[in-house]
């Protein structure tokens, strides 16, 4: 960690021309960090000083006040910020991929800190689970490409779940994910487009007695809607 800030504050020298938190992110980028941004009023402090205790070694903890800041270009920084994220609560923890990229977003102030803690943890290394796969996608079995799609969904990592659903698509020989597809187009309001009903023929055809079977049921109706 101590080796970290050494590198940290060389790099961030080495950038002052640069913002303040710009340089932070690009910090992050380099040595591959996911960042944790606690964007806040100056009478919320809180969980920062848990988050900078607890999550250190592991993320990087940048603390973003909205106001009583005397430097005049650090508050435009930290606005800007705001605004590039679509920050519209405050207190808000946004959880940052080492790329740049908002991965997701916390209730600051409406979880126990131990639980923020847990939580934050557990959905980075999902995260990161997931980008390490996708990184040698070729190599991905249909089993574990449905696992991860079903993560991605759970977690709300919009992005992960694209790609791994045209993965799917594209690998899969039964219908799990040709479902997925029709429950996407059929929430979007489009079950009467042509796509649909291309895909409800194919699914039908592909496994005709099990499709209907599962059409009985009303956790499938619920979910893909009527076939």
């Amino acid at each position: 960690m101590t080796v970290r800030i050494i590198c940290f504050l060389l790099f961030a020298f080495s950038l002052r021309a640069q913002g303040f938190f710009e340089n932070l992110l690009e910090f992050a980028r380099v040595h591959q960090m996911p960042a944790l941004l606690f964007f806040h009023f100056k009478d919320a402090s809180e969980p920062f000083p848990f988050l900078k205790e607890k999550l250190s070694p592991l993320f990087l903890i940048v603390d973003i006040p909205l106001d009583n800041i005397s430097n005049v270009r650090r508050l435009e920084e930290s606005h800007a910020l705001k605004r590039h994220f679509g920050v519209e609560t405050i207190p808000s923890l946004l959880l940052i991929g080492p790329e740049g990229g908002l991965i997701t977003r916390f209730p600051a102030t409406a979880m126990h800190p131990d639980h923020l803690k847990k939580s934050i943890i557990g959905i980075w290394t999902d995260y990161a689970c997931i980008n390490t796969a996708l990184n040698k996608a070729e190599a991905l079995a249909v089993r574990r490409i449905k696992g991860l799609y079903e993560t991605a969904v759970e977690r709300g990592f919009t992005d992960f779940r694209e790609r791994l659903l045209t993965l799917g698509l594209d690998k899969d020989d039964g219908v799990y994910f040709l479902l997925e597809k029709y429950s996407e187009l059929v929430s979007a309001g489009k079950a009467d487009t042509k796509e649909a009903k291309q895909l409800r023929k194919l699914i039908l055809q592909k496994d005709k007695i099990g499709a209907f079977q599962i059409k009985t049921r009303k956790s499938y109706e619920t979910r893909y809607g009527s076939l």
